[in-house]
């Protein structure tokens, strides 16, 4: 019989956060409902993977990593919404060949996150 090795926990090393404030850790932004909220509308603007246009697209990718500018990180012109595929390819050094849209789709009735409805439709 085969018997199969399974890592350990106590091998695998705690992430810590490096950047703090007054003390305290400062907690990343893509683990709030604001950035799941906002994941979302991005890949329902856009369904389909941007770098291969053939799947679904599950993950939005940053093009300016959040490390280096922590202020675009809901900024609509720094990410594309990519398939699982293409962003383990982008992140393993492949280049992205996909450019960030920030024109309204047809159809695209919701709003970003943090915009009312008046202000998206010009009524305001």
């Amino acid at each position: 019989m085969v018997e199969y090795l399974r890592p350990r926990r106590a091998n695998i090393p705690k992430l810590v956060p490096k950047r703090r404030l007054n003390g305290r850790p400062i907690k990343d932004p893509r683990r709030t409902r604001r950035w799941s909220t906002w994941s979302k509308w991005i890949r329902r603007r856009h369904p389909i993977c941007q770098r291969c246009n053939g799947n679904l697209s599950d993950h939005v990718h940053h093009v300016v990593a959040i490390a280096d500018n922590p202020e675009r990180c809901f900024d609509p012109s720094n990410v594309v919404a990519l398939c699982r595929q293409c962003h383990f390819k982008v992140h393993r050094g492949a280049p992205l060949n996909a450019t960030p849209s920030t024109a309204p789709l047809e159809g695209d009735d919701m709003p970003p996150p943090g915009t009312s409805m008046y202000e998206f439709h010009g009524l305001v």
